[in-house]
């Protein structure tokens, strides 16, 4: 029997979360003009990135509200398209993962060197387990 490449991810995900255990709250970060579809329609889905390695359908996330804002606010992308006179506004959102699918997390593969600081979600996180928990500018 051979085994494809996607089916060996979805079995080292689905292992990786019977053996870890996710924490209750994780956080993401993203812009004041986004603030209200995201509170409409959740994260994730078919909708543009703001970093170029970043892929299509995936919502990175952070274990703390400051790494989730460094993130947005290193954005070169983001800067071009949301800056104000008043700088980047960053919106951070506590996301319940009691209420998401524990074997579609995986750590983030575009941080070198991760030790668990910020995990990739391959779905949707929906609108009732998003709480809007800071705005600011960068």
């Amino acid at each position: 029997m051979r085994i494809t490449e996607s089916k060996l991810r979805k079995l080292i995900r689905e292992l990786l979360a019977e053996q870890a255990e996710l924490p209750a709250t994780l956080y993401h970060a993203s812009y004041g003009p986004l603030a209200d579809s995201i509170h409409q329609s959740g994260l994730g889905g078919d909708r543009d990135t703001m970093w170029d390695d970043s892929v299509r359908g995936t919502v990175y996330l952070a274990v703390d509200p400051d790494i989730a804002f460094s993130y947005a606010e290193t954005s070169d992308d983001a800067w071009d398209r949301f800056e104000t006179g008043e700088g980047l506004e960053i919106v951070t959102f506590k996301i319940d993962t009691a209420q998401l699918d524990p074997s579609k997390f995986n750590i983030d593969q575009n941080v070198i060197g991760n030790k668990g600081d910020t995990l990739e979600y391959y779905g949707i996180v929906p609108p009732s387990a998003l709480e809007e928990v800071g705005r600011g500018y960068a």
